[in-house]
């Protein structure tokens, strides 16, 4: 990359501004850890239920919260790497 093209990336990444992200159901402790707002609920056991296969559904249900602050808590990057399990991901794994 040449001089002139850093002088532009440099210009652009100074007109940039840094973006908050307000989330109603989350909050982070002093001590850094994520969790549901008044619950002492992780987020991070919430994203380990999900990795086990747990549905968000199933996980709000069990712990008496709203669906939408264990959705918040699950980020779409999360949810769109799971693999499918069902009869058709069994046959192909032999």
């Amino acid at each position: 990359m040449g001089p002139a093209m850093e002088a532009v990336l440099r210009g652009m990444a100074a007109k940039l501004t840094p973006m908050a992200i307000a989330f109603q159901h989350l909050v982070r402790k002093a001590d850094g850890v994520t969790e549901i707002a008044g619950t002492g609920i992780r987020v991070c056991t919430l994203h380990a239920l999900y990795e086990m296969g747990d549905a968000p559904e199933r996980m709000a249900d069990g712990y008496h919260l709203p669906l939408a602050a264990v959705l918040e808590a699950l980020p779409p990057t999360l949810m769109r790497s799971r693999r499918p399990i069902g009869p058709i991901w069994l046959r192909n794994r032999a």
